[in-house]
């Protein structure tokens, strides 16, 4: 099965999840909303391996001075879902598509 699953950014805690995802002849790309993680995070993903695709989507990320979470508009959703031609479409972390 070809899985997609839409998140806001990457997270170590998830990471385990999509490798058991990914078992079993499953395909799972992993598309992230947020460049590789979020700015009030210390995470240091470069010490995981991954059996999973993961894409950065296009975007920008639109800082907020008075509320603690930024914007993101991401551009080309929708082809980047086309190219992956997932059985399932999982979306994680509010995502809308506009």
């Amino acid at each position: 099965m070809k899985m997609a699953i839409i998140i806001t950014a990457l997270t170590p805690y998830r990471i385990a999840l999509f490798q058991e995802l990914s078992r079993g002849g499953n395909s799972v790309t992993v598309m992230s909303m947020m460049h590789h993680s979020k700015e009030n995070r210390d995470w240091d993903l470069s010490r995981y391996e991954y059996n999973f695709v993961h894409r950065i989507l296009p975007g920008i990320t639109i800082p907020r001075k008075r509320w603690p979470f930024p914007i993101c508009l991401n551009f080309g959703v929708i082809s980047s879902l086309r190219r992956v031609n997932a059985d399932v479409v999982i979306s994680s972390g509010g995502f809308t598509i506009a």
